[in-house]
């Protein structure tokens, strides 16, 4: 298939005919399109498609995670998500409705090969790294109160006894940001406690940024974990101060030269 150009998707595009579009690309091409969106008031949002994955990659969470957070491709984890369908679109399919609702309260959520490792950083010789791009993940609305019910429900076999079950991004932090739902993952109690600064820090940061923008400009699709996000997946206790918590995750994700 030949790349269709901009101009002639800028009139005809809508979320079904990108799909149309994207579906006849040939196994692992990458199709790049230029979508001029109006909840992004002018500003071009471009939107890549990986036919061999059948996922839809979001660069407004890429260029976050690459820009802001400095953080490889192989460390994009999606952790926040605006509804069922950015999760259908950016993350995989729902294999299993944990908690039915209107709209569903928990799913399980089989997701796709993640992008291949840089097995120079530091931060796949952690234990608990597997749990970062783990094949079958359960998703929660922020304001669900039986996500530990759904968790079990997902993994009977997995022992989480002593374990508290994390939100990957902080539900009211979530919220304020226009996410609906949540990843979440077993850590122990020191490493949930742990975070409490850094997250009340974003919290308090972004209600701000927020309201500084224009209501149109505050939709997302999906979110990719930040530094802190990682560290309390991987179950690292994070530190008690800003600077503390980047210098940690900056020793992980820095490649070591052997």
């Amino acid at each position: 298939m030949k790349w269709i150009r901009s101009t002639r998707v800028r009139r005809i595009c809508s979320r079904e005919v990108l799909r149309i579009f994207m579906k006849r690309a040939e196994p692992g091409r990458v199709l790049m399109v230029e979508l001029h969106c109006a909840n992004f008031s002018a500003v071009t949002s471009t939107v890549s498609y990986i036919s061999a994955m059948s996922r839809l990659i979001y660069l407004g969470a890429k260029n976050i995670a690459v820009q802001r957070f400095a953080l490889p491709e192989c460390l994009h984890v999606p952790v926040a998500a605006a509804n069922e369908q950015a999760i259908l679109d950016y993350v995989g399919q729902i294999k299993q409705v944990l908690a039915s609702g209107q709209p569903n309260r928990a799913v399980l959520v089989e997701v796709d090969l993640p992008p291949q490792r840089d097995v120079r950083l530091p931060i796949w010789k952690e234990v608990n790294s597997p749990v970062l791009h783990k094949t079958e993940q359960v998703w929660v609305r922020f304001d669900y109160s039986g996500y530990r019910r759904a968790y079990k429900k997902a993994f009977p076999d997995e022992d989480i006894s002593q374990m508290v079950l994390s939100h990957c991004m902080n539900r009211r932090h979530a919220n304020i940001k226009g996410f609906r739902y949540v990843r979440i993952v077993p850590t122990s109690r020191a490493t949930n406690s742990s975070s409490a600064f850094s997250e009340v820090w974003g919290i308090e940061t972004n209600s701000k940024l927020i309201a500084s923008r224009p209501p149109q400009r505050n939709q997302a699709h999906i979110q990719y974990a930040d530094l802190v996000d990682l560290l309390v997946m991987l179950d690292l206790k994070v530190g008690g101060g800003v600077m503390e918590t980047v210098n940690t995750a900056q020793q992980l994700i820095t490649p070591k030269i052997s």
